[in-house]
């Protein structure tokens, strides 16, 4: 008798795990089988800067792979909330060297995938209202050197901002897996929650 293997796969309630998502993939090709179920209540988005920063034309074709994504997430997880995040632009000194990223270009991306979010069901987090100067680029302390991606601080800002503009779930609570990006403040009140 040939001996069998078992791989167990479980994504950490409420959140996405890429590499669960990529294990339960190579089962389902190894073995034939339909994929592992997912259980995952709450999904959240957060693309398009790498896409968008070094050309400035196609946004057509940009929101129509984004909506195509949101169908194929919609009709494989029919029970999971997704959470459409808006995409980031970049610090003002480096929006040159990315003219993908403006705040106008952001802003109007931003507007369709607010829209596209609403039509097909999806709730939309406008990251850009916590994350931002007044003048729509990146805030510099939350930007690491390369003006896109963001500091600690940019995560703590992140955090903060996901903790009070998404509805705290007692069924599906907030579980700290590391605290690294979370404020002193953040981590107390974290520590109140059942």
């Amino acid at each position: 008798e040939t001996p069998h293997s078992v791989l167990a796969v479980e994504a950490l309630p409420g959140q996405y795990d890429q590499r669960a998502d990529s294990c339960a993939k190579c089962i389902q090709l190894h073995s034939g089988v339909n994929r592992p179920h997912n259980t995952a209540t709450k999904l959240y988005l957060l693309m398009g800067a790498n896409a968008l920063a070094y050309q400035t034309g196609n946004d057509e074709g940009f929101l129509s792979y984004y909506g195509q994504m949101l169908d194929e997430l919609k009709a494989a997880l029919p029970n999971t909330a997704i959470y459409v995040q808006s995409v980031l632009p970049v610090r003002s000194d480096v929006a040159a060297e990315m003219p993908g990223l403006t705040p106008e270009r952001v802003a109007s991306i931003n507007a369709s995938l607010q829209t596209m979010a609403a039509e097909k069901g999806c709730y939309y987090l406008a990251l850009t209202e916590a994350l931002c100067d007044e003048n729509g680029y990146l805030n510099t302390s939350y930007a690491e050197q390369d003006g896109l991606h963001l500091t600690v601080s940019g995560y703590n800002a992140w955090v903060d901002y996901l903790c009070t503009h998404v509805p705290y779930d007692k069924d599906n609570p907030y579980q700290i897996g590391s605290d690294y990006y979370l404020t002193d403040s953040m981590k107390t009140l974290l520590s109140d929650l059942p």
